[in-house]
Protein backbone atom coordinates (compact mmCIF):
# COMPACT_ATOMS: atom_id res chain seq x y z
CA UNK A 1 0.00 0.00 0.00
CA UNK A 2 1.35 3.57 -0.91
CA UNK A 3 0.63 6.44 1.52
CA UNK A 4 -0.33 9.45 -0.13
CA UNK A 5 0.52 12.49 1.89
CA UNK A 6 -1.76 15.40 2.66
CA UNK A 7 -2.35 18.44 3.98
CA UNK A 8 -5.31 18.55 6.16
CA UNK A 9 -7.74 20.62 3.83
CA UNK A 10 -7.05 17.88 1.51
CA UNK A 11 -8.40 15.26 3.31
CA UNK A 12 -11.59 16.68 4.43
CA UNK A 13 -14.71 15.91 2.47
CA UNK A 14 -15.84 19.24 1.00
CA UNK A 15 -19.41 19.18 2.80
CA UNK A 16 -17.34 19.27 6.26
CA UNK A 17 -15.98 22.88 4.83
CA UNK A 18 -19.26 24.44 4.69
CA UNK A 19 -19.79 24.33 8.72
CA UNK A 20 -19.57 27.39 10.64
CA UNK A 21 -17.29 26.81 13.76
CA UNK A 22 -18.21 29.32 16.50
CA UNK A 23 -15.32 31.50 17.65
CA UNK A 24 -16.17 30.02 21.44
CA UNK A 25 -15.71 26.19 20.35
CA UNK A 26 -12.88 27.38 17.98
CA UNK A 27 -11.38 28.70 21.27
CA UNK A 28 -12.00 25.89 23.59
CA UNK A 29 -10.30 23.38 20.98
CA UNK A 30 -7.32 25.25 21.14
CA UNK A 31 -7.48 25.70 24.62
CA UNK A 32 -8.14 21.97 24.94
CA UNK A 33 -5.70 20.79 22.47
CA UNK A 34 -3.17 22.82 24.46
CA UNK A 35 -3.66 20.99 27.38
CA UNK A 36 -3.71 17.55 25.88
CA UNK A 37 -0.57 18.24 24.31
CA UNK A 38 1.38 19.51 27.94
CA UNK A 39 0.01 16.54 29.66
CA UNK A 40 1.84 13.98 26.68
CA UNK A 41 4.44 11.92 28.39
CA UNK A 42 6.42 9.67 26.05
CA UNK A 43 6.91 7.18 29.11
CA UNK A 44 3.59 6.82 30.05
CA UNK A 45 1.30 4.08 28.98
CA UNK A 46 -1.51 3.23 26.30
CA UNK A 47 -4.03 3.83 29.04
CA UNK A 48 -2.75 6.88 30.33
CA UNK A 49 -3.07 9.27 26.93
CA UNK A 50 -6.52 7.18 26.74
CA UNK A 51 -7.52 8.80 29.77
CA UNK A 52 -6.46 12.10 28.38
CA UNK A 53 -7.96 11.88 25.14
CA UNK A 54 -11.29 10.80 27.13
CA UNK A 55 -10.73 14.05 29.11
CA UNK A 56 -10.14 15.72 25.41
CA UNK A 57 -13.10 14.60 23.19
CA UNK A 58 -15.77 15.20 26.62
CA UNK A 59 -14.52 18.66 26.82
CA UNK A 60 -14.22 19.63 23.53
CA UNK A 61 -16.77 17.93 20.79
CA UNK A 62 -19.09 14.86 22.89
CA UNK A 63 -20.06 15.95 25.68
CA UNK A 64 -23.45 14.04 25.17
CA UNK A 65 -22.02 10.98 23.28
CA UNK A 66 -19.98 8.09 25.43
CA UNK A 67 -16.31 8.07 25.08
CA UNK A 68 -15.19 4.53 26.34
CA UNK A 69 -13.18 1.53 25.34
CA UNK A 70 -15.41 -0.83 23.29
CA UNK A 71 -14.13 -5.04 23.42
CA UNK A 72 -10.69 -4.93 22.58
CA UNK A 73 -10.94 -1.30 20.77
CA UNK A 74 -8.70 1.09 22.64
CA UNK A 75 -11.22 3.75 22.70
CA UNK A 76 -14.50 4.51 20.56
CA UNK A 77 -16.98 7.04 20.53
CA UNK A 78 -20.58 6.35 20.25
CA UNK A 79 -23.34 7.47 18.43
CA UNK A 80 -25.65 7.87 22.04
CA UNK A 81 -24.92 8.95 25.37
CA UNK A 82 -24.27 4.98 26.44
CA UNK A 83 -22.30 2.23 25.73
CA UNK A 84 -25.39 0.45 24.06
CA UNK A 85 -25.29 2.99 20.92
CA UNK A 86 -23.57 2.28 18.23
CA UNK A 87 -20.01 3.07 17.36
CA UNK A 88 -19.20 6.08 15.75
CA UNK A 89 -15.88 6.21 15.54
CA UNK A 90 -12.66 4.22 17.08
CA UNK A 91 -9.33 4.40 18.11
CA UNK A 92 -5.95 2.74 18.18
CA UNK A 93 -3.71 4.23 20.68
CA UNK A 94 -0.02 3.94 20.78
CA UNK A 95 2.47 5.67 22.99
CA UNK A 96 4.46 8.11 21.12
CA UNK A 97 7.81 6.89 22.09
CA UNK A 98 6.97 3.37 20.30
CA UNK A 99 8.37 4.52 17.10
CA UNK A 100 8.15 0.44 15.48
CA UNK A 101 3.88 1.21 15.74
CA UNK A 102 3.91 4.63 14.17
CA UNK A 103 3.29 5.77 10.35
CA UNK A 104 6.03 7.06 8.28
CA UNK A 105 6.15 8.67 5.39
CA UNK A 106 8.11 5.81 3.90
Amino acid sequence: MKLKIKIPVQSINPAYKKEKVSRTNFENFKTNLQTIINKIDDNESEEHLKNLLIQFFKNTFYQNNEVNTKGRTDLAIYAGNDNKSNVGVIFETKKPANKADMITKT
